[in-house]
Formats: C-alpha cells, structure tokens, sequence
C-alpha cells in the first residue's frame, strides 16, 4: 500500500512534509498507525484519541514465532557435506601441506561465519528476550518501546543533501551547469546537478559521491568515489497510542559503528553487530544520480557524474528504541512548560548499553527488526556444525 503520510514541524505548524518521491520499503508500516487527527495537540506526551495501541505494536501482535529451517539450514548442512568429503579425499588429491591448506581456509572461513552469526543472533535476541513496555508504564531502567516518531517541542529538520560547492575547490556546482556550458551538459547527460531537500527529519546520514578515475598508469581506478557526507538529529518522542516519550537519538547516532559506516556496498557493521550502541537506518529513503556515467561529459572531466544516498528517520516513520529511561531534568520540563501531570512526559531515553544488554534503534517496528532473525538452530548449530567438519580432518 502507500506509504503512510509523513510530516513536518517548524515554528508555523505541523504540515505535510515535503521530499523526493518515496514508495516504501519493508522497514514501513505494515498496519497504518491512526492519523494526525487522533494526536493529542495540546499535549503531545497524551494518550490518542481515542487511547489505543498501535496496531503494529508488539503487545497486539503477540510472540513471533521464527522459522526452525529454511533454506539457510540447506546450504549449511551441504557444506558440512562438502567439507567432510573433501577432509576424506583431499590427502590422496592434494597431500597433506594441500590437505592442510584447504581446511585451513575452510575452517578459518567457517570461524567466521559462525562468529558472525552469534553476534547477530546474541544482539537481535536481546530484542525477542525484551518484553516491550506501553509507553505510559514505561519505567526508569533499560526499556524496549515500539511507536511512531511525533515531532517533540524542538520540531523537524529540513535537511539540505549535496554541498553547494565541490570539496576541495571554491567552484560552485551551480556554476559548472551554467549558460552555455549547462545546455551542453544537459545535451550529454540528461539532467542537472542540484541538490534535494527534505522535511521532516528527526535523524539523518547523507553521503555524496563522485564517478572518476583517480591515479595514474597501472593504478589508475574508476569508481565511486566518498566526497561528502554529513549527519545529524533532534530530540523526537516515540508515541505508542497510550503516551510519548522524549528521545534523544544523538546518543544512538554519535556512538554507532553501523551509521557510521553505513554507504552503499558497506555490509561489516549489519554483519559484525555493528559495535556496542547501534542505529539503524534500514535502506536508503532516498537515492538519486545527475549525470551518465559513460557519456563524453564524464569522458572529459566536464561534467563528473554524482550520486547522493539519504538515510533518515522522519515524523510518522515507525521506530523500535532499547535504551535507558532516565527522569528528565526540571529545566528541560520548564524549557517546554510541562508540569508533569503526564507520567511519560518526566522521562527521556538515551542510547546507554547495560550489562548484557546493548542499546539500539531502528526505523521499523519489531517486525521489521525481526525480519532478519533467524532461529537459535539455524544461528548457532548449523554454522557450529561448519566449524567442526572444517576442523575435524586438521586434527585426524
């Protein structure tokens, strides 16, 4: 279905939001939350009207029941097949210096897929382990909460993607599609060079990229090339249907090792756990590219192609919080004139780890995050089961 409705705050209201097309992705809504006209107005921290879960809230859900096999466990249990014969008959094929080898590489590779996958099972069962907490009994302490992102006293962001300027030269990227010289290009290339702004964002990553060849004789290479990028957020409060509750996603955002090394074609920090506190955008909200990359534009220098990916988290968006709740400071209470007769609207959440447990945030609600959660037979046992037929014929 079509996406649900995304918003934007500033000092003249709450209004739609403006931005590039988007047609969803599976980190979206599943089950539509209630529109803006059930929102609590006056006082954002309120139960809906009328109070209700969300729909997609866990609580109404129920326990998610995973998968014992797919075909993951398939091509697993036909490695450890493969690898056994191999252990069996590579002395005759290879000799033992080959033998060894060979189950080196394969023991050492299994090592790591079965290290991988207790990283990912340990951090997205910490999710499952978690009871999730309705907002308006939400208590101080490590909390898991599920809702939508409202805009908190502080507003949205409009976020401008691209630099106005190529880095590293005082040229305006207006000016190289200037006059002549911009009919020329449009000619060669189809499009203009421009920057896209989008409204809404509580929590953003952009990254810009250059098509180019860099170096000279044999190590001369032609790629996509890191330019700039930039990242930022402000506070938002995750509203459940029975209340909201003041986050500050810079204390995900600042420490996390997935963000921070979130591009296209980057996949160590999704498959590592990315570190101890993690965010996570899901996929890119936005992508877009001006220029070909074989055109006699990009042959010649004139006209370097570029491409911009946006990650972002924006109002209305679904979002899954585990962190620490904490009482909020009588200054910040008084900054946004609340008395505290709203119980959720005293406490604020942090991504602060504790033992045993690591904070983390998504866009989606759990059943996005569990999406890629698979069984403890097929996390754990079957990559164990890699690691000992690897290993096995080294020690025989």
């Amino acid at each position: 279905h079509d996406p649900h409705p995304r918003l934007h705050q500033d000092a003249e209201g709450l209004r739609y939001a403006v931005a590039p097309e988007w047609s969803g992705d599976q980190h979206d809504w599943v089950f539509d939350p209630p529109g803006v006209e059930a929102w609590n107005r006056t006082m954002p921290y309120a139960a809906d009207n009328p109070e209700a879960l969300l729909p997609e809230h866990p609580n109404n859900l129920g326990k998610l029941h995973l998968a014992t096999f797919t075909m993951y466990s398939v091509w697993g249990l036909g490695f450890v097949a493969a690898v056994s014969m191999l252990g069996i008959y590579s002395d005759r094929a290879y000799g033992l210096i080959g033998r060894l080898i060979m189950q080196g590489s394969l023991a050492l590779f299994s090592g790591l897929v079965f290290w991988a996958s207790w990283g990912r099972w340990k951090r997205l069962h910490s999710i499952i382990d978690t009871p999730t907490s309705p907002i308006r009994s939400v208590a101080v302490g490590m909390a898991e909460v599920v809702g939508e992102v409202r805009p908190a006293a502080t507003g949205s962001m409009r976020v401008t993607v691209g630099t106005q300027s190529v880095p590293g030269s005082s040229t305006a990227i207006t000016a190289l599609t200037s006059g002549i010289g911009k009919a020329a290009i449009k000619s060669m290339t189809g499009q203009h060079l421009q920057q896209h702004t989008v409204d809404g964002v509580v929590a953003y990553k952009w990254l810009q990229e250059v098509w180019e060849t860099r170096g000279s004789g044999d190590d001369k290479v032609t790629k996509w090339w890191h330019e700039a990028e930039d990242q930022g957020s402000t506070p938002f409060l995750i509203h459940d249907g029975t209340g909201g509750l003041h986050v500050d996603p810079a204390t995900w955002l600042n420490r996390s090792w997935s963000s921070a090394t979130q591009g296209k074609g980057s996949r160590m920090a999704s498959l590592f756990g990315g570190g101890r506190s993690t965010f996570n955008f899901g996929p890119a909200v936005f992508d877009w590219q001006v220029g070909n990359i074989v055109s006699i534009g990009s042959m010649t220098g004139i006209n370097r192609p570029r491409r911009w990916t946006m990650h972002c988290l924006r109002i209305g968006d679904p979002v899954y919080a585990l962190g620490r709740v904490q009482p909020r400071t009588s200054e910040a209470l008084a900054a946004e004139g609340l008395d505290g007769s709203v119980p959720s609207s005293n406490l604020t959440m942090v991504g602060e780890d504790d033992v045993g447990i690591s904070a983390s945030m998504h866009r989606g609600t759990e059943l996005s995050v569990m999406c890629s959660v698979r069984s403890t037979t097929e996390a754990i046992v079957t990559p164990a089961l890699m690691v000992i037929a690897a290993v096995l014929p080294i020690l025989m």
